[in-house]
């Protein structure tokens, strides 16, 4: 076992009895100890001492006031902090921390150390009780002797810092033993035990400080420095008679420790003496080490602010701040107040300049100037954290000295910005209108300056630049009609189409806009200024910059090109400027930092990204058309294309073989077609005078009736609305070749306008991509379709019938490539994709639903009609079947038999017929049925103030995540897997069914004395097959719902508020909801008679609420939900809640 985190047991043993012996075991305690015994030598002179032994315990007042030798005693002034615990007064246990040395050798130390994190620097003085005493039996330790004995005296030491070795303060006291009788109880008073006139350490913190300040002045601080209670320097082992001061302290001062952040905490003993032989043995109490006389001094803030406002030409906002050292909140202790001083100043100003110009000029030239400053003086050095700066500034040599003192520790900094934004002139009322008028261009201008030195950073700048012009300009239209005018054409409605043909030569707008954003930043970083050292000797720090300049620009055309046909493009580049590289003799790219943000500023740079964008949006001329002018649609085409520039880190990377891999851009670009088309057959059934007789005298004849009857028949298909929407992308990484024009010359105008026809062979041929072997980007395309379809359909009045469908498919396909010999060859493509369409499960919707359900055993039935489908299809013997009856290479866990046999066992459908696919084409209706026509009889107009019966059923049929078989060879088409099944190209994880009806029948009326009543009962299933462990997990649910409500009007509500009396009014609408619902999930195994339910309960819930409105912006509302679940499994416990509660609600507005 390396050290005590280990350990896994402890075991103890007693030998040498020579008779029986009665043992009585009481408690083994592990005591945590925040002290650990430091074992490394403490004194570099000093090799570790292999006789010295060290015993670390403690000593406190419950189990130590009677001890032999000398009795432990609280120490003067100490008091055991009580507790008072409900009728129960205890007093807490008081200890100290015991050090045993024995044969502690000439010039050597032993200490035990914590870790802390403190701050001293509050604080005036440092306190801490000793105790030292002789061992019995041993050499007792020396005291009141001879002067020889008094420099032999145990001493003990404190050593805080941030380390202990390298980094501390050391305060060494000698200790006067306590004497006493052996072999008795010494019962001594708390004084004789701790001898605090002679033993206790209590100096102020500032004598530490005062030696760190004497020792800087040397000029190297890798050793320690020694000094007397007066600061005068000594040796570390200087008789200790010679030493000024009653208690002869001992001051060392180690590296550059701080009192700010003292991280390590040491006390110990050492040996004196430098004579060989003169070992000391003794006990050694370490008690209250402690921290007095906290540092109050307070200080104070001051904001001041003004603001002035010239009219409406100018705004001025000056403000200036100042905080001191002790300054904070009333809640902060004093470590946590302020410990610099702070002082800054702003100003801020909006001034439009336009108006010191004539009016009649018409430009707009608003600028905005502001300047701030701040200076943050420290208390204390930044470098040497616990001395006071000006103590440092007071006590330098010299003013350079000085100087550089202080401007290493005052931060200081400076932010300056300019801005013209919009700068523009103004077209007049009157002036005419043309495309090269400066009114159509506009200017922005924005400078920004951040200055800042602390200390750290020597010097940090960072400026930001960024400037823009933009041109916009819109035309006029211009409308040719060719065949409008033609009299004949007018005539005729089935030529009507062609008065309309009309073209626009014109754009309808032109936008040009250019930026230029400049970053530039630069740090240096500070060298430390210490005394004794020469600056010119030090090496300089590099100066780091940082520079990121762009250009951009973009161009937008909108073209009406017909009253139907609109045009819009955009393109747009992303430079990068590069001016501060030059190339020197050995052909490497270096920085010129001379070069500031101005330098090139009309440098363009290269193109580091260029987007395009095309649109179409054509509004489908069905109307013009007398036959189909009951269509309306609108089609609409977008096209995108990308070029990013690759990484020029990656330039230079070689294979093995030496091979480079070079410039490589990706390319991609996107197409988008939506089609949306509205069939109103209204507009059919009124050109064929389908329109039932509502305004005529006899229409209440039976005649009439019969003929309006026929006639909503025939006219039960309202409208309809198709929706089509395709998505499609390319993604070609390792392209070498530059943008060319608009992306027109390469990789060609159709992939530039989103066509996506296959490049990847073409791009191959004509050397456009990487023949690198190792490279890895991957050819992705994309593809999403997305249709759906509504109807609306009226059978009779009242009867309103909403049919819906949905298809949508979304596929990602991906592969890396290799080029050899100017030939593409992909590598492993793989295919990603999801499927969702709408179906009908309506057939097997009120199966039992139990964990014997016949649709499950129409599934496994199935698997093998589906089989030998497959079989035949594919041209197998129908003879060669497996172990269970399946033609060989279509077992039944093959997904191609299963998901057939899946869909048709629960859709209802033959499996002799079912298609065999895992996909459809052609979603099917889901609908939505509400009927009012009841309100239409005299019975339920005089009773009801509404009355509607409504029904809804959804359904889905749904692929996630399937993906190709990689296993797969098309060449190999008699492969079989491990299972002895034929490899299928498409791998499928699950498929999953979800049927609702939502609901199954729901009627909801209210009566007109304001009684509410609805009943719904909705149902549901989902099912899914996993196809990786062949398990179909089936989730149903049946609920029924009841709800009723009443509102009470005008209930009057009297009030007396203040001694007046007020009467409110406002109605009460009580609702309540009662609901049950079943739910069960069933896990069923398709080799396993082991279907089991997995999870389920009844759920219960009651809802009460009623809320009352006392006027038009009060409200009180109470409210009662009530939940009680009960599960369908044994290892879960029926669950209630409930939550219960009144709301006031008041509306502030009016």
């Amino acid at each position: 076992m390396s050290d005590l985190r280990s350990v896994r047991f402890v075991r103890m043993w007693l030998k040498g009895f020579t008779g029986p012996v009665v043992l009585r075991f009481g408690t083994l305690d592990l005591v945590r100890g925040d002290w650990r015994r430091y074992t490394q030598p403490l004194n570099t002179a000093q090799t570790s001492s292999t006789n010295t032994s060290v015993d670390v315990s403690t000593v406190n007042i419950l189990e130590n006031e009677n001890r032999i030798p000398i009795n432990y005693k609280l120490p003067p002034g100490v008091v055991r902090e009580q507790l008072n615990n409900f009728n129960t007064v205890i007093r807490q246990n008081e200890q100290s921390l015991s050090l045993r040395v024995q044969d502690l050798e000439p010039k050597d130390l032993m200490g035990v150390y914590k870790n802390i994190d403190v701050d001293m620097r509050q604080y005036k003085r440092i306190k801490m009780f000793i105790h030292a005493e002789s061992i019995p039996n041993r050499t007792p330790l020396p005291g009141e002797g001879s002067k020889e004995d008094f420099d032999k005296r145990m001493v003990a030491f404190m050593r805080i810092g941030t380390d202990m070795t390298e980094n501390y303060y050391q305060i060494e006291v000698p200790l006067k033993p306590t004497p006493y009788n052996e072999g008795v109880s010494n019962n001594l008073s708390a004084d004789d035990v701790w001898q605090p006139e002679s033993n206790s350490i209590d100096i102020p913190l500032s004598l530490l400080t005062g030696a760190k300040a004497k020792a800087i002045q040397n000029p190297s601080l890798l050793g320690a420095t020694y000094f007397d209670e007066e600061l005068n320097p000594i040796d570390e082992f200087t008789a200790i008679s010679s030493l000024p001061g009653n208690k002869k302290y001992k001051i060392a001062v180690r590296g550059n420790p701080t009192l700010g952040q003292v991280r390590t905490l040491m006390v110990g003993v050492k040996n004196p003496s430098e004579s060989p032989g003169d070992y000391l043995h003794g006990e050694v109490w370490f008690n209250e080490l402690r921290l007095a006389e906290i540092d109050t001094q307070g200080g104070w803030a001051s904001v001041a602010e003004l603001d002035a406002n010239l009219a409406d030409f100018a705004t001025i906002n000056l403000n200036g701040n100042i905080s001191t050292v002790g300054f904070g909140n009333i809640d902060q202790i004093p470590n946590q107040r302020n410990q610099d001083d702070t002082r800054g100043y702003g100003i801020n100003t909006n001034v439009n300049v336009g108006q010191l110009l004539p009016k009649k000029w018409g430009v707009q030239l608003p600028l905005s100037y502001s300047f701030a400053e701040e200076f943050v003086t420290p208390k204390y050095d930044p470098f040497y954290q616990d001395l006071k700066l000006q103590d440092r500034l007071d006590n330098s040599p010299d003013q350079v000295t000085t100087d550089a003192i202080r401007k290493q520790a005052v931060s200081q900094s400076q932010q300056k910005s300019i801005n013209l934004v919009g700068v523009r002139k103004q077209r007049g009322p009157d002036q005419r209108k043309d495309f090269f008028d400066i009114e159509n261009f506009d200017l922005s201008y924005a400078y920004n300056e951040e200055k800042r030195s602390d200390y750290e950073i020597e010097d940090y700048s960072f400026k930001n630049l960024r400037m823009g012009a933009g041109y916009q300009y819109g035309f006029k239209p211009l409308s040719i009609e060719p065949f409008s005018k033609l009299s004949f054409i007018n005539t005729k409605s089935y030529l009507q189409w062609l008065s309309a043909i009309n073209i626009n030569p014109i754009p309808a707008s032109v936008s040009i806009s250019t930026n230029v954003n400049r970053t530039f930043n630069s740090q240096q970083f500070r060298e430390v200024f210490l005394e004794g050292v020469d600056a010119g000797q030090q090496l300089a720090l590099p100066k780091l910059q940082q520079r990121n300049y762009m250009f951009d620009w973009m161009f937008t055309l909108n073209h009406n090109l017909t009253k139907s046909l609109r045009l819009d493009f955009t393109a747009s580049s992303k430079n990068i400027v590069r001016n501060y590289y030059f190339e020197d003799t050995s052909d490497i790219k270096k920085v010129n930092q001379e070069l500031d943000i101005w330098d090139g500023l009309w440098d363009v740079g290269d193109p580091n990204q260029f987007s395009q964008r095309i649109g179409l949006t054509y509004n489908l001329p069905f109307r013009l058309l007398p036959l189909v002018n009951f269509i309306d649609g609108t089609y609409s085409y977008s096209g995108d294309f990308n070029w990013q520039r690759g990484s020029e880190s990656l330039n230079e990377v070689e294979d093995e073989f030496g091979n480079v891999l070079g410039v490589v851009n990706t390319i991609q670009n996107a197409n988008t077609h939506n089609l949306s088309t509205t069939f109103n057959f209204q507009k059919i059934y009124r050109a064929l005078k389908l329109e039932k007789n509502t305004g005529s005298r006899d229409r209440k004849s039976i005649q009439t009736q019969l003929t309006n009857s026929l006639i909503g028949l025939v006219t039960t298909l309202k409208r309809v609305l198709v929706t089509y929407s395709e998505n499609n992308g390319t993604v070609l990484p390792g392209y070498t070749q530059n943008i060319g024009f608009l992306g027109t010359s390469n990789p060609g105008l159709s992939f530039a306008l989103g066509s996506q026809s296959d490049i990847r062979y073409e791009a191959a041929k004509r050397g456009w991509l990487t023949e690198f072997p190792s490279y890895n980007g991957q050819f992705t395309q994309v593809q999403n379709t997305d249709l759906t379809y509504s109807a609306e359909v009226s059978f009779l009045e009242g009867l309103q019938l909403d049919i819906s469908g949905n298809r949508s498919l979304s596929e990602n396909r991906g592969e890396n490539y290799i080029i050899t010999d100017a030939s593409y060859n992909a590598l492993n493509p793989k295919t990603f994709g999801n499927f969702e369409i709408s179906t009908i499960l309506i057939n097997t919707a009120f199966g039992s639903g139990t964990v014997d359900d016949q649709s499950f055993e129409d599934l496994k039935a199935n698997r093998l009609i589906i089989a030998r489908r497959l079989a035949n299809e594919r041209g197998l013997d129908p003879t060669n079947v497996d172990a269970d009856g399946f033609p060989v290479g279509y077992g039944k866990i093959n997904q191609a038999v299963l998901i057939p046999a899946f869909l048709a066992a629960y859709s209802g459908q033959s499996p002799k017929t079912v298609p065999l696919t895992a996909t459809r084409e052609t979603p099917l209706p889901n609908w939505a049925l509400q009927y009012t026509g009841l309100m239409k009889t005299k019975l339920f107009k005089k009773h009801f103030q509404r009355f509607s019966i409504a029904h809804g059923y959804r359904a889905s049929h749904t692929l996630n995540n399937y993906q190709t078989n990689l296993n797969y060879d098309q060449t190999q088409l008699d492969q079989l897997d491990q299972g002895g099944n034929f490899l299928n190209e498409t791998l499928y994880t699950n498929i999953n069914l979800v049927e609702q009806f939502n609901p199954l029948v729901k009627v909801d009326f209210e009566l007109k004395n304001s009684f509410q009543f609805s009943t719904e009962i909705k149902k549901d299933r989902a099912l899914a097959l996993s196809l990786d462990n062949n398990l179909l997990t089936e989730t149903s649910g049946k609920e029924l719902t009841v709800g009723v409500g009443y509102r009470l009007k005008s209930v009057p509500f009297r009030t007396n508020f203040g001694g007046k009396r007020t009467t409110l009014k406002g109605d009460i609408n009580i609702k309540g909801d009662l609901s049950v619902r079943d739910n069960i999930t069933i896990v069923r195994n398709l080799d396993l008679l082991n279907n089991q339910v997995t999870a389920g309960q009844r759920l219960w819930s009651l809802k009460l609420s009623a809320d009352y409105a006392l006027s038009r912006n009060l409200t009180a509302l109470f409210f009662y939900d009530h939940t009680f679940s009960k599960f369908a499994i044994s290892t879960a416990f029926p669950q209630t809640n409930i939550r219960s509660g009144v709301t006031l609600r008041y509306n502030f507005g009016n």
